[in-house]
């Protein structure tokens, strides 16, 4: 399963046919989203916000349907979950920064909501990679493949972290009371 997502996150990211770091980031977030539905796990678009939260979100995991309110925007009761989704990691600490203070904030609305990172590769040896041994972090942070090398020498191992999301997601779901 894990291979079949990071094969197709590889694909799209050249679907546009020029380089364009918007259109990678999109269809990062559009892949996981996607994935998800087909684990059955309710979500938003992407590029959504939180009523009260000046924040731009990637992805929300919803606790039920819900029609937000222009299209994009959410009540705080109704947001099960935000993920923060990158598709090559950290770019360092002031992504980390940016990353933590985003915690901060979703954390400081009192909702019980939870927080996920999720990037889709990352730097095995990179010094500002976001783990959950990553000084200030206090969420769950999933890495989907470590690489090493660059151009001819670039390689790319899947990792267990999708299963763990996906584990992670239902019992999430299940705690709101829905989910199997």
């Amino acid at each position: 399963m894990i291979q079949q997502l990071l094969d197709e996150w590889g694909s799209a990211k050249s679907a546009l046919g020029v380089k364009s770091n918007k259109f990678v980031g999109a269809v990062t977030v559009e892949v996981l989203r996607r994935q998800l539905a087909t684990e059955g796990v309710p979500t938003s678009q992407r590029d959504v916000f939180i009523h009260g939260l000046e924040l731009e979100i990637d992805l929300l995991v919803l606790k039920r349907e819900v029609q937000p309110r222009y299209g994009v925007l959410f009540q705080p009761e109704d947001v099960l979950a935000v993920i923060e989704i990158k598709s090559n990691g950290s770019y360092g600490q002031g992504s980390i920064t940016r990353l933590l203070n985003d915690y901060r904030k979703v954390d400081g609305l009192g909702q019980g909501i939870y927080f996920a990172y999720v990037t889709f590769t990352e730097g095995l040896d990179y010094k500002w990679r976001v783990t959950e041994e990553t000084p200030g972090v206090r969420f769950p942070a999933y890495t989907l493949s470590w690489h090493h090398g660059s151009g001819a020498n670039y390689s790319q191992e899947p990792t267990d972290d999708w299963q763990k999301l996906l584990n992670d997601v239902r019992q999430w779901t299940r705690h709101a009371g829905f989910g199997s």
